[in-house]
């Protein structure tokens, strides 16, 4: 039986930045160790190996060996295990302030990503082997009692630089990775839509011509979780855009279609690990 690799450090970017999170796990995995979920970074995930496919937004990405998904930290997402089975991936949490003082931004490409543009990004086969080489590096750099920050860093900026090259090539010649199955794909469509508007599920059946029964089945087979969940998250994502742009708490309660501040700011807290002051106030808006 292959054995089991968990490794978790910080890599310390700039004097009083926030660290780059960094992790390397192996481990067996199972579908029910994963929720939908928003972050509050970047998240810079590369799939090593498992049974898995990813969903981020509108999208359902099959995963193969070397592939990358970029994050920004207002999307929904979701690893989605297939079967019980060893999973190796690595990824990096960054703060999008990070280099805000830096002449260049590095996170600026996948900051300002347009929609258009796959969160997935697939190698080449050459290309899929130098980042997954720079990868293992890293997490040597942290392995045995060493704490080797700098050549840590100079990879982790390689890679990145990787990414941002990827995206631009995306940018020029456009390109769809995705694999979602087309009535999945109508159901997160009419989501995104109609996010603030929609109260129950019924109203999706209704709308794409479904049993509520059928539909729920579908979604939650092909997504690990519920719809009612799904739409939660996304109205707690328009929130935290929403919040980020200046508007205030009480008004952003109700522009994301919730009837009650006080379960609005339950929600959120529930997903974003503050209430929706806090994150405000964190963000400076």
């Amino acid at each position: 039986m292959e054995e089991t690799f968990w490794l978790d450090a910080n890599i310390i970017a700039m004097r009083e930045s926030v660290p780059i999170r960094f992790a390397h796990h192996k481990n067996i995995d199972k579908p029910e160790n994963h929720v939908l979920h928003i972050n509050n970074y970047v998240e810079i995930y590369v799939y090593v190996s498992g049974n898995h496919n990813y969903v981020v937004e509108n999208s359902l990405y099959e995963l193969n060996r070397g592939d990358i998904i970029i994050i920004n930290p207002r999307e929904v997402h979701k690893a989605l295990p297939l079967t019980e089975t060893m999973y190796e991936r690595f990824y990096f949490l960054v703060d999008e302030h990070t280099f805000d003082s830096m002449y260049q931004n590095p996170l600026s490409q996948i900051l300002n990503k347009s929609t258009d543009i796959d969160n997935l990004i697939s190698l080449d086969d050459k290309t899929r082997k130098d980042v997954l080489n720079m990868l293992y590096e890293i997490s040597n750099c942290f392995q045995n009692g060493r704490d080797d920050q700098l050549r840590a860093f100079s990879f982790f900026l390689r890679v990145l630089d990787e990414i941002n090259q990827q995206l631009r090539r995306a940018s020029s010649f456009g390109g769809n990775a995705t694999h979602t199955p087309e009535l999945l794909g109508k159901i997160l469509t009419y989501v995104a839509e109609h996010t603030s508007e929609i109260q129950t599920t019924t109203e999706i059946s209704s709308a794409l011509g479904l049993t509520p029964q059928y539909l729920s089945s579908y979604f939650s087979k092909h997504i690990g979780t519920t719809l009612k969940m799904y739409i939660q998250a996304k109205k707690i994502a328009l929130a935290k855009d929403l919040l980020a742009k200046g508007a205030d708490v009480t008004q952003t309660c109700y522009d994301c279609g919730f009837n009650d501040c006080s379960y609005f700011i339950k929600v959120f807290k529930k997903y974003v690990g503050m209430t929706p002051l806090t994150y405000k106030q964190k963000i400076g808006t």
